[in-house]
């Protein structure tokens, strides 16, 4: 069975077998972490506990899913919740949304990458007409609750607000999200080059080290959002830009300031800095580089690829 929007997606989620006992961890730890904060055995705790318990439950049901060469298989009870949505609101889900949420694996596949998602009961429009469906980081520090609409085709575009457009339609953006899950957890290592414009000259990358955007484009596939890649790197370069007195973006050149940048080895990056910046590499204090290397670790391992 071939899907029409989300076939490359559910490929990817399905490709690679997936240990989610870190990801189990890391909930858990954040759970203990805010029950721990409230006075023992207060009716506060109480609530918290099983708020938590009910966040939590949600957040690792994917961990049940056999994802590892899954077929493709339409959920009976999924399609019967998405008609009985359609009756109530009488709308017309798009084709592309309609999809996703008629897979087995979906809302649960939803919470490898997110701080929260809305089941299929929970989908239902605001009062401009927004249907609000996941909540995470996509502009701002704390995330946005992303939204489609029903009145803009079969596959419409994703917002965080009226005028900003995350993905042109609903199956790019359901890619390039589970693309970016996928790199952060196969990619182990990267490399973060920092820039902004407004910060302080010292801090800024220096003009002298931006390269041009073709450099990416000739020797790297390239997927939708200024995504690039190869089989051992995944590439996301941000262009230098320029934001007016209300912090708008009001320019984008084809140079490249800054960027994360993931490879499956340190080797793999060292190799991509040499190709990209030659001999003309941004100074250590513009880098950061998370590696499964300790905190203190970290700028010795960014030196090491550097050398």
């Amino acid at each position: 069975m071939k899907l029409k929007y989300h076939q490359a997606t559910y490929d990817l989620i399905a490709q690679d077998k997936i240990d989610p006992s870190d990801f189990i961890a890391e909930i858990e730890e954040d759970a203990q972490a805010i029950i721990s904060s409230f006075e023992e055995g207060s009716e506060r705790q109480k609530a918290v506990i099983a708020e938590r318990e009910y966040h939590q439950t949600k957040m690792l049901a994917w961990t049940n899913l056999d994802l590892y060469q899954r077929p493709v298989q339409f959920s009976h009870e999924n399609m019967q919740k998405l008609h009985e949505i359609e009756n109530k609101y009488n709308v017309k889900l798009p084709a592309s949304v309609r999809e996703w949420y008629s897979l087995d694996v979906v809302p649960d596949v939803m919470a490898l990458r997110a701080f929260s998602y809305y089941r299929i009961e929970e989908l239902q429009p605001d009062e401009n007409g927004n249907w609000h469906f996941i909540h995470w980081e996509y502009i701002g520090q704390g995330g946005e609750l992303l939204y489609f609409r029903t009145d803009e085709g079969a596959n419409p575009p994703v917002y965080a607000s009226k005028t900003s457009v995350i993905r042109h339609t609903f199956s790019d953006f359901i890619h390039c999200h589970f693309w970016d899950w996928h790199t952060e957890y196969h990619y182990p290592y990267y490399i973060a080059i920092k820039h902004h414009p407004f910060a302080p000259e010292s801090l800024k990358v220096a003009p002298r080290f931006y390269v041009p955007l073709e450099k990416f484009e000739t020797h790297f596939n390239q997927l939708s959002g200024h995504r690039f890649y190869n089989d051992d790197l995944r590439l996301y370069p941000r262009r230098e830009y320029k934001l007016n007195d209300n912090w708008e973006v009001i320019e984008v050149t084809d140079k490249v300031t800054s960027g994360l940048f993931y490879g499956k080895t340190p080797e793999h990056l060292r190799d991509f800095i040499e190709l990209i910046w030659d001999d003309n590499v941004p100074p250590l204090y513009h880098m950061n580089g998370i590696s499964r290397f300790p905190f203190d670790e970290r700028e010795a391992q960014i030196s090491e690829i550097l050398e």
